[in-house]
């Protein structure tokens, strides 16, 4: 376990919020995102009418203890003695994205879950929003925040047109939408996530849990709300390697993923190609009509859409290679 703070709870102290972090995705992001995630996070919970838990979890096979411990420290809790909440470091083995969200609420004390990644970055008062419906609803069982692309750079304005992120939300609503949810940065009720986890994928698959899990909740009955005031960026990919990285699993993961939800090889080869096609569309209209919106210069739009046809196309590789070398495809394209 983590030191506490000076002042740190006692185990009689009641907690409404347990905050889980996957310490996985930061392995391919910048180390710099996560400080800036965690001094934000630091700074919101000094602010925050409730109280807090934050318990991280990560697969020993993947990093020591003590380097993520170094770095909650110095960016979480260490100089902050009022900061009186818990802080839990729980390792996992064989566990990955998905695994360590489900395990992490299974230790969470707090009647509301809340998820978040370790290289996405929660914008002001993000964590009042991502729990306000909760707390002025009881009815109220599951909320999404809105997710969207850092786009500073060339290659994150073409990746935050033409990506799986919405772009930035300059209006704030609240609406209710199952088909579209990050587990970036989504809330539930313990008790919800608890009977209703990110489903199992097969082994080695690493994405398409947000979509099944979408809609198991919509067949229970359970709505699923999005706040967009509770906006946190995403970084896109960082290298040329992660890049490539990303683009290969995505379509591996087209491919094994929708076969093990039911459909046969033929389908998920037909679907592989409607969905590159139809990214490949989406991104042609999105880069030509929004590239304002990501103050991406006009003589910039022809790369962009260069950029993103690449991706896709490399998805579709990734695709393909997985119907013939699937063990190949799930043990080295890891995101």
């Amino acid at each position: 376990m983590i030191p506490q703070p000076h002042n740190s709870l006692d185990d009689l102290t009641i907690i409404e919020v347990s905050i889980v972090i996957e310490w996985e995705n930061v392995l391919l992001s910048e180390l710099d995102r996560t400080f800036l995630m965690l001094k934000q996070l630091k700074k919101q919970i000094l602010e925050f009418t409730h109280t807090v838990e934050v318990i991280v979890l990560f697969n020993i096979a993947q990093i020591e203890r003590k380097t993520i411990e170094a770095i909650l420290k110095e960016n979480l809790y260490g100089d902050s003695p009022e900061l009186t909440h818990y802080f839990r470091l729980i390792e996992t083995e064989n566990s990955h994205y998905f695994d360590l969200k489900n395990i992490g609420a299974t230790h969470a004390k707090g009647e509301i879950v809340v998820l978040l990644d370790s290289d996405v970055i929660p914008e002001a008062n993000w964590l009042n929003e991502i729990t306000r419906l909760f707390f002025e609803n009881k009815e109220v069982r599951a909320v999404a925040g809105h997710t969207y692309l850092t786009c500073n750079t060339f290659i994150g304005k073409a990746f935050a047109l033409g990506w799986i992120f919405p772009i930035h939300q300059s209006k704030l609503e609240v609406h209710s939408n199952y088909k579209y949810f990050k587990a970036n940065n989504i809330a539930f009720r313990r008790e919800v996530f608890l009977d209703y986890p990110f489903p199992k994928l097969p082994s080695g698959v690493t994405r398409g849990a947000c979509r099944k899990l979408g809609e198991t909740l919509h067949e229970s009955n359970i709505t699923l709300w999005t706040n967009t005031g509770a906006q946190a960026n995403h970084p896109p990919p960082s290298n040329f390697e992660h890049f490539k990285m990303r683009a290969l699993a995505h379509g591996r993961d087209k491919i094994l993923g929708r076969k093990i939800f039911g459909l046969s090889f033929l389908g998920a080869i037909a679907s592989l190609f409607f969905w590159v096609g139809k990214r490949i569309f989406i991104n042609l209209v999105k880069i030509v009509s929004k590239n304002r919106e990501v103050n991406l210069p006009i003589w910039q739009t022809p790369f962009a859409f260069g950029t993103m046809i690449c991706f896709y196309l490399l998805s579709l590789v990734g695709g393909f290679i997985s119907i013939f070398f699937p063990q190949y495809a799930l043990k080295h394209w890891q995101i």
